[in-house]
């Protein structure tokens, strides 16, 4: 189709919206996709999709705009164990996305906005990431998210995240990043993590990736200790 595009049928938003290159290696959910539309309108992400509708056009070499309509009552797997069960319920509303995009060689910036007619509602969306200096066939990339819903009854009101990586100072592939992503529970206060992750290739596509995670508030609970989190993954990048 030229410059636009389109799919149909089971849609992971995260493969489409709200997702940034260099944030991807953090295992902390919020840098996937961000909490607040994660936790208050469940939309269609992986392991759990639904039936969407995407529609984009390639504007220019560096501008992208690109639309979503999603089932906005995605069940858990309590009532669809095997993501076989998919109704359009229109008492439960629709998921209405839309995103811009810039990107060139050396930076990525997004910004969108997000609509669940069941729940009328909707918030909004920005990152960005800037390659800082080039190292050898690596280099230094910063990058930072923000999220926001006004809506007065959300469970997590904003969620703020930004982290800096570096690739190739050890060995070709390898990346080593430190982030944070502070999260605002209504009522209640912030949840912050810090994450130290380090991405080692060991074979062609087989890498191995040590993470830590210092979680400060757990859950935003009061008076809640705070929590290390160590994780090692095994991965194939394909």
């Amino acid at each position: 189709m030229g410059r636009a595009w389109f799919s149909a049928g089971l849609q992971d938003v995260n493969e489409d919206f709200m997702a940034l290159d260099a944030a991807g290696n953090y295992l902390n959910s919020s840098f996937g996709i961000n909490s607040v539309i994660a936790l208050n309108d469940h939309p269609s992400i992986f392991p759990q999709l639904s039936i969407g509708l995407n529609l984009g056009w390639n504007i220019s070499d560096n501008f992208t705009w690109e639309s979503g309509i999603y089932n906005g009552a995605t069940l858990s797997f309590d009532h669809n164990r095997f993501n076989l069960k998919h109704k359009l319920n229109k008492r439960k509303g629709y998921l209405l996305l839309t995103e811009g995009t810039y990107s060139d060689e050396s930076r990525t910036a997004k910004i969108g906005t997000w609509y669940h007619t069941g729940e009328e509602d909707f918030g909004l969306w920005a990152m960005g990431q800037q390659r800082l200096c080039q190292v050898g066939r690596g280099g230094i990339d910063a990058f930072a998210i923000a999220a926001y819903s006004p809506k007065k009854d959300y469970r997590v009101v904003t969620n703020l995240m930004a982290g800096i990586n570096g690739t190739g100072l050890a060995t070709s592939g390898d990346v080593l990043g430190l982030a944070v992503s502070t999260v605002q529970v209504a009522r209640q206060g912030w949840e912050t993590a810090l994450e130290l992750n380090y991405r080692l290739p060991v074979y062609k596509s087989i890498y191995l990736s040590p993470d830590a995670q210092y979680i400060i508030n757990p859950g935003a609970t009061p008076h809640a200790a705070d929590a290390l989190v160590l994780d090692l993954r095994l991965g194939i990048a394909y």
